[in-house]
C-alpha cells in the first residue's frame, strides 16, 4: 500500500503463486500471509475440494443466463444453517448492501438510511462514507473524491454505541427506511456494543423501520449463524460474501421472506397485488456458477469441520492479541491488537508507526495489508502463529529506538494527518499549550486559506466591523461576555497550519483568550485613532497558529461605545 513519506519503502507484492495460508511473490520470496484475500480465503488458498468443485462445474455447466439447480440448492442451505428465510445471489459485498437498502426503501416508500460512524458497507456510493469532521455531524463525508454531496442527502450517520443515537432513531422514525449496522466493526473489532445493538432492534420493530446486519465479514467466520446469533438478533435483512465465496466472488443478500420476495414478480404480484413493487436486483453474473460451485463446496466443509475449526482459529487469534498486547504494554510501545472471532487488528494513535511496522513485517516474510485487518484461516497453523508474535516482536524492537514513547501529541493529532508531518505538528503542539485536537482542513476552509494567502500580500486577508452603542460599557463585562462567546463555538477558538506540511490543518485549542484592548476617550471619540487601530491590524494580520482568528477592540466615550471587530476572512 501507498504511505506518503514513505514512497521509498512502498511497492506492491506481485504473488506468483499460493497455497493454504502461504504465498510465494514472483521474486521467489514465501511469506505467511495473514491478510488471506481479505478475509475471503478462510479454507485457505486454492484448497482442493473447493477447487475441485468448481473445475467439475466449469467443465461443461459454466453457463450464464437460463437457470440452473444449483443456486437455488445453495441458497437453500444457507437458509438452513443461518436460520433466515430467503435469500438471493450476486457478486460482492457491496452490491449486496447495495440491494437490500434498495429493498428496505421499497418495502417502507422512505429514502432515508441510518449507518454508523467507523462502520465499512462496501463502495456503493451513498455508503459509501465516513465521519464529517466539519458541520453537521450527522451528515457523512465521502471517503472518495468524484462522488457528489447529494448522494448523502439520504444518509444520516450516528455515533456506534451511543444513546443519543437511539434517541434519534427513534425521534426521526417517521423518516427512516432503514438501520444498516455492521455489528462488528472489521476496523474496530473491539467495539461490541451488545445491549445498543439490542436497543436498536426494539426501536426498529416498534417503529417499522427495517433493521440491516452487514455480515459480509463476520458471516460464517464467527459461527455458523453469523452476529445475528452471537448478539441474540434478529435483523430483517442481512449481506454475506467473502466466507462463503471460498476465494471466489459472491454476494449474498437476505431475510425475511416478506421483504425478499419483492425481487421476483411472483413476490410482487401474490403480496402487494402489483408489480410496481418489484425491486430490480438483476445481474448478468449474479449466482455464477464457479462462484456458486465454491459456496457450496464452503457449506461442505463446515458442516464436516466447521466446530472444530471456529474454536480452533478463535484461540489462535486470542493467543495472538494476549501475547502482543502484554508485550506492548511492558515495552510501553503504543500498539494495541483488537480482535473479534478469528480477525485482529493493528491499532495505533501514529498511521506512521503501523505503517512501518507494516513493511517491516512484509520484510520479514509476513504478509499484511496496509488497512490492518488481519485474519487467522483454517490453514494456519499453530507454528505460523508463533512465528507471527516472534516476527511482530523483532520488528517492534528494531523500531524501539526509534519510536516515540506515547506521548501528548498522539491524543491530539488526528488519524488522517499524514505520517510525514507528525514531527513538526508534534513541535507545534509543544510550542503551544492548549491544543485540543489538529486535524485536516475542510475543502472549504483549504479554498478560504488558498486565497488568503495570496491577499496577504495586498493586506486584504483580514476583515473589520464596527458597532455603535449609544452608551458607555463596562469594558470587563464586554471582555468576559466575549471569551464566553468565542471558547463556545469550536470555529472561533481554532487556527490554522500549512507552512512546510504536506497538507494544511485545523488546530482546534481548548481554550483561548480573546484578543481585547480597550482606548478611553474623556469626551468624544476620536475617530481618527480608530483608523490608525483598524490600519494597524490589518497591516499585522494574525499568526494563523495563534487561535482565535478573530479581535476586539473597544472605544469608550462619555456617551457611547464603538466595538471594532477583525476578522481573519
Amino acid at each position: 500500500g501507498y504511505t506518503r513519506g514513505l514512497e521509498s519503502l512502498s511497492y506492491p507484492i506481485l504473488a506468483d503463486h499460493a497455497h493454504g495460508s502461504e504465498l510465494v511473490d514472483i521474486d521467489g520470496n514465501h511469506y505467511i500471509d495473514f491478510a488471506m484475500g481479505f478475509g475471503s480465503a478462510f479454507f485457505g488458498y486454492n484448497h482442493p475440494y473447493i477447487m475441485e468443485k468448481v473445475r467439475q462445474t466449469i467443465t461443461n455447466k459454466n453457463i450464464l443466463g437460463a437457470l440452473m439447480d444449483e443456486p437455488f440448492e445453495t441458497a437453500e442451505r444457507i437458509c438452513e444453517i443461518t436460520g433466515i428465510e430467503r435469500v438471493s445471489f450476486c457478486n460482492s459485498g457491496t452490491e449486496a448492501v447495495m440491494n437490500l437498502i434498495r429493498i428496505a426503501r421499497a418495502v417502507r416508500d422512505k429514502n432515508k438510511i441510518v449507518v454508523f460512524s467507523g462502520a465499512f458497507h462496501g463502495t456503493f456510493d451513498p455508503v459509501y462514507v465516513e465521519k464529517n469532521r466539519w458541520g453537521d455531524t450527522t451528515v457523512p463525508a465521502p471517503r472518495s473524491i468524484g462522488t457528489p454531496l447529494h448522494y448523502f442527502d439520504d444518509i444520516i450517520m450516528l455515533p456506534y454505541g451511543d444513546d443519543e443515537a437511539l434517541s434519534y432513531i427513534g425521534m426521526q422514525a417517521e423518516q427512516l427506511a432503514a438501520v444498516v449496522i455492521e455489528p462488528v466493526q472489521s476496523r474496530h473489532p473491539s467495539l461490541q456494543p451488545r445491549e445498543f445493538i439490542r436497543n436498536i432492534r426494539k426501536i426498529t420493530k416498534e417503529k417499522g423501520i427495517l433493521l440491516i446486519f452487514d455480515e459480509v465479514i463476520t458471516g460464517f467466520r464467527c459461527g455458523y449463524k453469523g452476529a445475528q446469533a452471537y448478539y441474540g438478533i434478529e435483523a430483517d435483512l442481512v449481506s454475506y460474501g467473502k466466507v462463503l465465496g471460498g476465494g471466489y466472488p459472491i454476494g449474498v443478500f437476505g431475510g425475511k421472506a416478506e421483504y425478499m420476495d419483492l425481487i421476483d414478480h411472483r413476490g410482487a404480484l401474490t403480496v402487494y397485488g402489483s408489480t410496481d413493487k418489484w425491486v430490480s436486483t438483476g445481474g448478468t453474473f449474479n449466482g455464477h456458477p464457479a462462484s456458486i460451485a465454491a459456496a457450496g463446496a464452503v457449506l461442505d466443509l463446515l458442516k464436516k469441520d466447521g466446530d472444530e475449526i471456529y474454536a480452533r482459529i478463535n484461540k489462535m487469534t486470542q493467543y495472538i492479541a494476549d501475547e502482543l498486547n502484554t508485550y506492548f504494554a511492558n515495552k510501553n510501545v503504543d500498539l494495541y491488537v483488537e480482535y473479534f472471532s478469528s480477525l485482529f487488528v493493528f491499532t495505533s494513535s501514529s498511521i506512521m508507526l503501523l505503517r512501518i511496522l507494516q513493511y517491516l513485517m512484509i520484510y520479514n516474510n509476513i504478509y499484511v495489508w496496509e488497512g490492518g485487518t488481519c485474519f487467522i484461516s483454517s490453514e494456519h497453523s499453530w507454528d505460523q502463529i508463533y512465528q507471527f508474535v516472534n516476527t511482530v516482536k523483532v520488528c517492534v524492537d528494531s523500531l524501539k529506538k526509534y519510536l516515540p514513547e506515547k506521548d501528548m501529541i498522539i491524543t491530539v493529532v488526528s488519524e488522517e494527518i499524514e505520517g510525514t508531518d507528525y514531527a513538526k505538528l508534534k513541535k507545534l503542539v509543544q510550542k503551544h499549550s492548549g491544543i485540543k485536537e489538529i486535524a485536516p482542513l475542510s475543502m472549504e476552509l483549504k479554498a478560504i486559506l488558498s486565497r488568503n494567502i495570496t491577499l496577504r500580500s495586498k493586506r486584504m486577508d483580514c476583515s473589520v466591523i464596527k458597532l455603535v452603542l449609544k452608551k458607555s460599557v463596562d469594558c470587563e463585562v464586554l471582555q468576559k461576555g466575549i471569551e464566553q462567546v468565542i471558547n463556545a463555538h469550536q470555529h472561533l477558538r481554532s487556527g490554522m497550519s500549512w507552512r512546510r506540511l504536506t497538507q494544511p490543518v485545523k488546530i482546534i485549542f481548548g481554550h483561548v483568550k480573546p484578543r481585547y484592548n480597550h482606548y478611553h476617550f474623556v469626551d468624544h471619540i476620536d475617530h481618527g485613532y480608530i483608523k490608525d487601530i483598524e490600519n494597524r491590524r490589518k497591516e499585522t494580520g494574525f499568526v494563523l497558529e495563534e487561535a482565535p482568528l478573530i479581535a476586539f477592540d473597544s472605544f469608550h466615550g462619555k456617551e457611547e461605545t464603538i466595538l471594532m471587530i477583525t476578522y481573519y476572512n
